[in-house]
């Protein structure tokens, strides 16, 4: 009788009912258009319905479908029992309609931008300080430490976290509890002594608490300073899947997560192919970067095929977290202003990249020493006031308010792309679809002009950063024309428009697409919400190659689009999706194409290149090597575990030539694709040792080593930075080089170099300089990783600093690469860094 159902039900009923995979049942109204209102962020959860025609197709996930259209009912019975319950979710609205136009079930699932933060217990409680934390952050997460919670043998005072978890719970704030660290009672958790009284003092805690929705991560940061006595991807393993088993076995329905990773790929991938997914219900990272936030797609883009590919059959994709990250403004970091840009910034793109949702570090600062990082990570201020004012705010407190105010009551819908990749246009859409919002902003460093396609004549509400309001009309045209910058605005719709009801409804692409051969299969679900016959087009582009499809869709129906794109090039690159929509307009989306195979190239010198590839299959293949004018082709076996090196040598060294390369395996069992960098300019520098400058107290010595660590038999010319920095203070080095000229329209993307970090957490980035001697210094990669590594340096990166010269922050070609890197030292650090073959890279 209405025209829209929902479930509405109280939400402890309803995650119990559907842990319990009990039936759910709801009407179908007339017109066929669905939506489903649940307490449930997990959409594996749900299964998805499309109608077209009399037919009606299920596109599963991981439930079981039951439909009966003669009597209109829908039973929806979970599969899965890993359920995210608590109050932080019991608003978020599932529109069934946008999500059923999903390519498959790997798109992003979690569409309620949800904020959490750092949490470090105060003892005693601060009056008011959780009431003002609940005015941005959903989730909080504190350290749940077994030295403090054990101090006498099977004694466990939980009476500290207890009020914590209540006053948490008052305030609509669902605590995110990391079991950690060893306890001097006990023989160390490397051993079984060890890993026995841990796992007892978790399930412990779990016994305590379990039932009310709190999320339990285990460790934090195991793959970096946090696991005694170094990182062991082994041990934790031996400890987490022991207290994972014994987790799952007692409390199926309670939420375990984990790692809570650093920075290690490798080590994740270890665990991962462990097994460790099959107690896991989300995987955490800790993405940090001095660089802008939406440098982390292409880290969360690698977690994401890792954790797929060690998915267990059958079971629905492991969503990633961003468990901790956040950007420090003591006196050599970033300013507050900035820190504010990045606490939006960093929320809206890891909603764009899929992230469950996000925890910033941290709630308050942790000090007053402005010339302590560790100090000044806060969003508020350190000092304690008083009950009405805890803590004198941040920009960074006051912009994350206005974001939660703005976007409450929608939901995240999809990312529109553009031309420019440094423009990010983001639509949020209320469960009915005639609201939205969109969130915009350019990592560019000077604002830029867009015209934004919204529908001819609508009333909007522009809100800028920090939360001043105009109010704007869009044109005949159907456009706006808004300048933006590098701070978010907002533009509330607040008139009904057809083409955002059609943009909102059509497919969320995947974000990403693993190469498996030459062909990459698309089918796009689309949905005609009107009552007329649309005609719908799709053309897929990747590298200059496309296809198009085109397909008639009847009235309030929904349909498929299906194509095939072959692709001329092989490696990790970025696919836009343009649609087309007759009568109503065109808009469009990006996703990733990447390998399920790894390929890396080891540092090479004049005459030797290294590639090392991985299948992660058994296979034996003919490995076919394209560099410039020269061909090599090669049988390897591979084992599936062990990676194989493949040498080029004696190939053409006139580096002032672009030098293109593209790897191709083929097998029995057809091509293997494998990610492979872009063209590139290679620069071989000549370094002396008179090349190095330091400032401040570190010591350093630069010189050619007789040996060094690389995983190859090929002898390789490679520089290292020998070091030692006692004090507290800012230290840093550089090294100068012969000078490498680049000319406009020369299409340089960026800079690489290969390193080999020491896991001492220093920052490390380059220097450039412009035709006006404007020097340039793009925003720092932290040496948190132990081994080699290819370090990739963007030009035009938002996070660029820049002084002398006309310093104006806009690059004026030709420019200079004169600083071949800049490194700065963590106090009380000594190590070495290796470094070798520097190159330009330039779109293909």
């Amino acid at each position: 009788s209405t025209t829209m159902t929902h479930i509405k039900a109280c939400r402890w009923f309803a995650l119990f009912a559907l842990s319990l995979g009990l039936a759910v049942s709801l009407i179908i109204p007339s017109d066929n258009i669905i939506t489903i209102i649940i307490n449930t962020p997990r959409l594996e959860d749900v299964v998805l319905i499309e109608r077209s025609d009399s037919k009606v197709i299920s596109v599963e996930t991981a439930a079981e479908i039951d439909l009966a259209f003669g009597n209109k009912s829908l039973r929806i019975t979970p599969r899965s029992s890993a359920l995210l319950p608590g109050n932080i979710f019991a608003n978020l609205n599932i529109p069934l309609s946008v999500y059923a136009a999903c390519v498959n079930s790997d798109c992003t699932r979690y569409s309620r931008p949800v904020l959490g933060g750092n949490y470090h217990l105060p003892s005693p409680q601060r009056p008011g300080e959780v009431e003002m934390m609940a005015t941005i952050f959903e989730i909080a997460r504190c350290d749940f430490e077994w030295d403090d919670i054990e101090k006498k043998k099977g004694v466990y005072d939980f009476s500290t976290i207890s009020d914590v978890t209540d006053l948490l719970f008052n305030h609509d704030i669902l605590p995110m509890w990391i079991l950690d660290y060893a306890n001097h009672l006990y023989p160390p958790i490397t051993t079984p002594e060890g890993r026995d009284a841990f796992t007892r003092f978790a399930m412990a805690g779990l016994e305590k608490f379990h039932g009310r929705g709190i999320v339990w991560e285990m460790w934090n940061e195991p793959d970096g300073n946090f696991w005694p006595p170094k990182a062991n991807a082994t041990q934790y393993f031996e400890l987490a899947s022991q207290v994972g088993r014994a987790v799952k076995h007692v409390y199926p329905n309670e939420t375990f997560v984990g790692p809570a990773l650093a920075y290690d790929l490798n080590w994740l991938d270890i665990i991962l192919e462990m097994g460790m997914l099959e107690w896991f219900d989300f995987v955490t990272m800790h993405p940090y970067r001095f660089t802008n936030p939406e440098t982390a797609a292409e880290t969360y883009v690698e977690a994401r095929r890792l954790v797929r590919r060690s998915t267990p059959e059958g079971r629905a994709p492991v969503s990633l977290v961003s468990g901790e990250w956040g950007y420090t403004t003591w006196n050599r970091g970033i300013s507050e202003k900035t820190q504010a840009m990045y606490v939006v910034r960093e929320l809206l793109s890891n909603q764009v990249n899929g992230m469950a949702w996000s925890i910033w570090y941290d709630w308050h600062d942790d000090g007053t020493d402005s010339s302590n990082p560790e100090d000044r990570f806060g969003l508020v201020q350190n000092e304690y006031y008083n009950s009405t004012l805890p803590f004198y705010p941040k920009p960074g407190y006051t912009v994350a308010k206005i974001l939660k105010n703005v976007l409450n009551g929608f939901l995240f819908n999809k990312r529109i792309q553009v031309e420019d990749p440094e423009i990010y246009i983001l639509l949020f859409s209320d469960p009915s679809h005639s609201g939205h919002v969109i969130s915009t902003w350019t990592t560019r460093l000077t604002p830029v002009t867009i015209d934004i396609q919204v529908g001819p004549n609508l009333k909007l509400k522009v809100i800028s950063f920090y939360g001043d309001v105009s109010s704007e009309t869009s044109g005949n045209s159907g456009n706006f024309r808004l300048e933006i910058s590098d701070e978010p605005t907002y533009v509330v719709v607040q008139d009904y428009s057809d083409y955002l009801y059609l943009v909102s409804k059509a497919p969320r692409i995947q974000l990403d697409f693993i190469l498996k051969s030459e062909i990459i299969p698309i089918s796009v679900p689309v949905f005609n919400p009107f009552s007329e016959i649309l005609k719908f087009s799709l053309e897929v582009v990747i590298s200059g190659n496309s296809n198009v499809s085109t397909v008639t869709v009847p009235a309030k129906s929904a349909a498929r689009i299906n194509l095939g794109l072959k692709l001329k090039t092989r490696h990790y690159q970025t696919a836009v999706f343009n649609f087309q929509v007759e009568k109503y307009g065109n808009f469009s989306q990006a996703a990733f194409v990447v390998s399920d195979a790894d390929l890396s190239i080891a540092p090479f010198n004049l005459t030797t290149a290294v590639f090392k590839l991985n299948p992660h299959k058994r296979v034996e293949a003919r490995v076919v090597i394209t560099w410039g004018e020269e061909r090599v082709e090669k049988q390897v076996s591979f084992d599936g575990k062990t990676p194989e090196f493949v040498s080029i040598e004696n190939f053409d060294s006139n580096w002032e030539n672009s030098a293109k390369f593209q790897v191709e395996i083929t097998s029995s069992q057809g091509p293997l694709v494998f990610i492979t960098p872009q063209s590139a300019s290679i620069g071989y520098l000549n370094i002396s040792s008179s090349a190095l400058s330091v400032s401040g107290s570190a010591q350093a010595k630069l010189f050619c080593p007789s040996s060094f660590p690389v995983s190859s038999e090929f002898s390789l010319p490679v520089m290292a930075l020998n070091y030692s920095h006692d004090n507290s203070d800012w230290s840093y080095a550089t090294v100068n080089s012969e000078s490498i000229r680049i000319e406009e329209g020369s299409n340089t993307q960026g800079f690489m170099m290969w390193c080999y970090g020491d896991g001492s957490k220093a920052g490390i980035t380059l220097r450039f300089v412009d035709a006006t001697g404007q020097t340039f210094q793009p925003g720092m990669m932290t040496l948190n990783y132990v081994g080699w590594k290819l370090l990739k340096i963007y030009v035009g990166d938002g996070g660029m600093g820049h002084w002398g010269g006309a310093n104006d922050g806009i690059i004026h070609y030709p420019i200079s690469w004169e600083s071949y890197l800049a490194i700065t030292f963590q106090p009380s650090t000594k190590g070495t860094v290796y470094f070798s073959s520097p190159f330009v890279t330039t779109w293909l």
